[in-house]
């Protein structure tokens, strides 16, 4: 009994021990990480597979979406019968930004569902501020009040947020670690890996576009026309993010062999000399690093008796 309890004491020594080693320690991927932050998580089991500079203060860009997704789809009680009427105002903050958009409208009457799609697939700034103002009654502050609160709620402690639609705001940062609690909080709302995960949506006729429209991805990952170097297959989504100041941003997710892991980098590179976009190449390779470095393997069975 004695000895027993003895093997017993070292394993619990033994487990402390290796919970106490820092992943990216413990996993060091094959490829250099271009990106200043990164954080890996395999979804199955919460184990963070890598991380660099997890803690460092970032700015989203349009990654900011996510949290704007968030808070619209749990305001809102049906996505299709919710019809809001584009503002005037929030067209004068975007104008001469060079902001990504959907060819939004002053006065045009669009679906929560389509604004969603909008803001998600091609990151459309317009439609994050009409939310943001159709939730916040006419205030976008009071919308913004309300992803910060949600942020603090996640544990997502080292954000800030100023705007809904991610253009450049000093004030306004978060974490690649604070981004993975968003963006895992995210998949659990009904609905948004549907949106999330979407290459191609078509969006209503309204008052303002007489015939349908197709809006796409900004996810290269997602592009498979037979050209593009960036496809890969086994991802799904989920946002990208790109100012100057915050440089390339990009969150996916990406499903092989029955595992699934949920990837954060921040601040890429724009490209390198040769033109190759190096968010895209990051996240390639730290995927087939873990789909061919990690594996489920039976060590015990609980019939046996140690």
């Amino acid at each position: 009994m004695k000895k027993f309890k003895r093997i017993v004491a070292c394993l619990a020594v033994f487990s402390i021990f290796l919970s106490s080693i820092p992943a990216y320690a413990a996993f060091t991927p094959t490829h250099p990480v271009n990106s200043q932050a990164a954080y890996m998580v395999n979804t199955d089991t919460g184990t963070v597979i890598y991380e660099k500079n997890a803690d460092k203060r970032m700015y989203p860009a349009s990654l900011t979406k996510i949290m704007t997704a968030i808070i619209a789809m749990e305001q809102t009680k049906d996505l299709d019968k919710t019809v809001v009427t584009a503002p005037s105002y929030i067209f004068d903050e975007l104008y001469g930004q060079n902001a990504s958009n959907a060819d939004i409208r002053q006065g045009e009457k669009v679906t929560m569902r389509d604004l969603l799609y909008a803001c998600i697939l091609p990151s459309a700034c317009e439609a994050g501020s009409i939310i943001a103002d159709y939730i916040g009654k006419g205030s976008i502050p009071d919308f913004t009040a309300m992803m910060n609160e949600k942020a603090k709620e996640l544990g997502a402690t080292g954000t800030n947020f100023v705007n809904a639609h991610g253009l450049f705001d000093a004030s306004q940062y978060t974490t690649a670690k604070d981004m993975y609690l968003i963006t895992k909080y995210a998949m659990s709302v009904p609905g948004f890996l549907e949106i999330a995960g979407t290459y191609k949506h078509t969006m209503k006729a309204t008052n303002k576009h007489s015939e349908k429209r197709n809006i796409y991805h900004t996810n290269l990952l997602l592009k498979n026309n037979g050209t593009n170097p960036y496809y890969y297959p086994y991802a799904k989504g989920i946002k990208t993010g790109t100012l100057d100041e915050s440089g390339r941003n990009l969150i996916s997710i990406a499903s092989k062999d029955g595992y699934n892991y949920l990837l954060v980098t921040l601040g890429a590179p724009m490209s390198d000399p040769s033109g190759k976009i190096l968010c895209y190449n990051d996240a390639i390779n730290l995927y087939e690093w873990a789909f061919s470095r990690f594996k489920v393997k039976a060590i015990l069975k609980t019939t046996e008796t140690v």
